[in-house]
């Protein structure tokens, strides 16, 4: 069980002017919350070796802040537009020490703060075309329970453990594309490319899973991280309710330590969705087939989890098929036929680290054909 006690607020503020050629539109804001994460573990019969009830990580006050500020440049007529903006945030992790059901290393504090400038450049070079770029610095503050944890599975003979050390993550990304667009269809296509400092990523330390040497999970810092990619979506009216949405996407991430590269792990292979909707011209019923396919994960880009032992799923393409019908204004029937074929398939977000020769394999695999049916209503 999990508690999670929230206050947040955030506020936005505009103004606009000209000087000169040039016009403005001044936004800034802030935002602020605080949470208060709290769980247990309990039941009637823990697992074997375990005794209940126990936390897997400490109650912990979580504070986080930010204020921005961002001016909209206007020159040309219009026909080009800067974004220069300037954020500021600040984090606060505060763990609760002192507590006999948290069993794991002695809970750290940290509070720490960062500056981020952005810059974006639009050209609007005809009504049809469109060019961007975006710079921008960024700032990750860690999860609690990235800094803190002391969950095991004495069973499965693995262990998740604390990392006191764990520091923010911060990147520079660098960003530019095309955007076209007509009467009844727009499209997109974008390039990037993202160096990061401290780049958090769980990572598994040991991996002998015996009970005299259990495998350790930890989150830690990853030196130099670089993730390079494209992007690219397109969407079209084909009439009588029809429409046709693409989107596809794919990255190669790279980590260096002490001047040896490595496969950067976390990132997922190549993946498009395509999917075919209609509805009719009142809005009363309508569906979609959707079309996902996902590339296969290349053994040489696994990484160092588990070397060339790792389990790299194939590749797998799945068929989805969802439908509505609004029975009235504000009651709503969906209804949805998911992996149509009966696919079997992983995702390698879910598998990274296992190796070829896991007998928990077939745990990690998505469900195969199955039906969802729901009824919304809205008052």
């Amino acid at each position: 069980m999990a508690v999670d006690r929230r206050l947040q607020h955030g506020e936005v503020f505009e103004v606009a002017g000209q000087t000169g050629a040039v016009g403005h539109q001044l936004v800034y804001g802030g935002d602020f919350s605080t949470t208060q994460q709290k769980g247990i573990r309990g039941g009637t019969v823990p697992p074997v070796g375990e005794t209940f009830p126990t936390r897997a990580f400490p109650t912990t006050d979580y504070t986080l802040a930010g204020i921005f500020l961002q001016d909209e440049l206007s020159v040309l007529d219009g026909t080009l537009r800067a974004y220069p903006a300037l954020r500021y945030d600040y984090y606060e992790l505060e763990p609760k020490t002192g507590d006999p059901l948290f069993t794991g290393t002695a809970p750290a504090s940290q509070s720490k703060s960062h500056l981020s400038p952005k810059l974006g450049l639009v050209w609007q070079a005809r009504d049809w075309a469109g060019l961007f770029f975006n710079y921008a610095e960024g700032f990750k503050a860690p999860a609690p329970n990235q800094v803190n944890n002391g969950f095991a599975n004495l069973v499965s003979n693995y262990r998740s453990i604390s990392n006191p050390d764990l520091k923010p993550e911060t990147s520079q990304t660098f960003e530019g594309g095309v955007r076209l667009r007509g009467d009844r269809w727009a499209a997109s296509a974008t390039a990037f490319t993202g160096e990061y400092r401290n780049f958090i990523s769980q990572v598994l330390v040991s991996r002998n899973f015996t009970a005299a040497s259990p495998g350790l999970y930890q989150f830690v810092n990853l030196n130099q991280v670089r993730i390079r990619g494209l992007e690219g979506r397109a969407q079209a009216e084909l009439g009588h309710g029809f429409r046709l949405n693409v989107a596809a996407a794919y990255a190669r991430g790279t980590q260096e330590t002490r001047g040896v590269k490595t496969p950067l792990d976390t990132v997922d292979p190549f993946k498009a969705v395509a999917g075919l909707s209609w509805r009719d011209a009142d809005d009363r019923f309508g569906g979609q087939l959707i079309a996902t396919h996902s590339a296969g994960k290349a053994q040489d880009r696994a990484g160092g989890t588990c070397g060339t032992t790792c389990f790299t799923p194939s590749a797998f393409t799945v068929l989805d098929a969802t439908a509505y019908w609004n029975l009235a204004r504000q009651l709503t029937l969906r209804a949805g036929v998911f992996n149509i074929t009966d696919k079997t398939y992983w995702w390698w977000s879910d598998v990274r680290g296992l190796s070829q020769t896991s007998p928990v394999l077939d745990a990690y695999t998505q469900p195969g054909r199955n039906v969802a049916v729901s009824l919304t209503a809205r008052f």
